[in-house]
C-alpha cells in the first residue's frame, strides 16, 4: 500500500520513525 511504502522510506532514512509507527 502507499502508506506501507511511505513508512518503509521513512524507516530507511530515520530510525526514530519506529516510535511514530507505534503511535499510529
Amino acid at each position: 500500500t502507499l502508506k506501507a511504502g511511505i513508512e518503509r522510506a521513512l524507516l530507511e532514512e530515520v530510525p526514530g520513525v519506529v516510535e511514530l509507527e507505534q503511535v499510529f
